[in-house]
């Protein structure tokens, strides 16, 4: 703990990938883990007994959120025993609260949401579920400044979330009376369809409203079975629903709107059709013949910019487009780290029918970027 003592029935989490093994700190705190293959793993201790007094989690080497951590790095040509990877748990503090609607009722499927902000970062910490009377508790929280979030669990969400000021914990710290309520939001209902009347499922509908600085996209849900979705909760005010394919289905984006909505109040919008596309599709890899995600795709024309996609994790992409004609295909490296030289081809359309195969080979050099017309 902070004061130098041993920890007893700590769990430790090691894992990377597939594997994960797990160990227990016995009496004098310490433990060992079973024999590991060489890998970069991500190291976790985590008091999980649910027994007072509570430790936070801590992560490798003195985080206290997942993100924040780097991995252990284990290689048998270094070292077969790596020692001293420990950690020091403090008491944990505790918030508990109340959640209730704005007339003070409790709210069935209430949560309350712990995180931690750095600049325009959110870090997720833990969370809680409100009992039958709103009230909720957490009991393993770090000694740092958390936000708690308010929120609805329940399917389908009606209720908006309620952010509360920052809270500065300190180790064994207990505020109670951290209450919140939520305002119920508006929703959107629709259906959608293809050019022959049959349902669509798996499109992605999605809350866009007009801001200062363009479109802004917010709540995104997917159609169901019968071609159905409810966009829930929204806040009240002028909203359009952009429907567009979630995967590889080739049909081309639509907008319905935009649509006045109200707290507490469902707009059905009714059915949209959505028109098949033509795909032009195939496969980015490197210079070794390895497929490369993250690579974004555009196809324009001489007038305007006809369909783009991003590769999947194998390297693949479909673009639709809603005509033929002459097109311009450019792959610019898109990653965190571009590493890769943007390329471009030259592909002809033919309306209606598929082209498949547009393979490029990206090679090393300095990233482009993509440019309308």
């Amino acid at each position: 703990d902070d004061g130098g003592d041993p920890i007893a029935g700590i769990t430790v989490t090691v894992s990377s990938g597939a594997t994960t093994v797990q160990a227990v700190t016995g009496p004098d705190g310490t433990y060992t883990t079973a024999s590991l293959p060489d890998g970069a793993y991500d190291v976790s201790f985590a008091d999980t007994d649910g027994m007072a007094p509570h430790r936070p989690t801590r992560y490798w080497p003195a985080a206290w959120t997942a993100v924040q951590s780097s991995p252990l790095v284990l290689s048998a040509a270094t070292s077969t025993e790596v020692t001293g990877i420990g950690a020091e748990l403090p008491l944990a503090a505790s918030v508990s609260g109340t959640i209730t609607d704005t007339q003070g009722d409790p709210i069935d499927g209430a949560c309350a949401n712990a995180w931690v902000r750095s600049g325009d970062e959110s870090m997720w910490v833990t969370n809680a579920a409100a009992a039958s009377d709103g009230t909720y508790s957490m009991v393993s929280l770090p000694p740092i400044d958390v936000v708690i979030e308010l929120v609805d669990c329940s399917l389908p969400m009606t209720w908006l979330p309620t952010e509360l000021p920052s809270l500065p914990l300190s180790a064994g710290s207990v505020l109670t009376g951290v209450d919140g309520q939520l305002r119920p939001g508006a929703a959107i209902s629709g259906t959608v369809h293809d050019t022959a009347g049959a349902p669509l499922a798996d499109i992605c509908a999605s809350e866009v409203r007009t801001g200062p600085d363009g479109d802004e996209w917010g709540t995104t849900v997917t159609t169901d079975a019968d071609g159905a979705y409810l966009l829930s909760p929204l806040a009240e005010g002028e909203v359009s629903v952009e429907l567009r394919p979630c995967d590889d289905q080739p049909y081309l984006p639509a907008v319905v709107g935009p649509v006045t909505v109200a707290a507490g109040a469902t707009v059905d919008v009714g059915d949209t059709e959505l028109v098949r596309a033509t795909l032009v599709s195939g496969t980015v890899r490197d210079a070794d013949g390895d497929p490369v995600a993250d690579v974004c795709v555009q196809l324009a024309d001489g007038t305007h910019v006809g369909g783009w996609d991003d590769t999947d994790a194998d390297g693949t992409y479909a673009v639709p487009l809603a005509d033929g004609g002459e097109y311009r295909a450019q792959f610019v490296d898109c990653r965190d780290t571009p590493e890769l030289a943007g390329t471009s081809r030259t592909v002809t359309v033919v309306p209606g029918t598929d082209l498949d195969g547009i393979d490029v080979t990206m090679e090393a050099g300095a990233a482009a970027t993509v440019t309308g017309i």
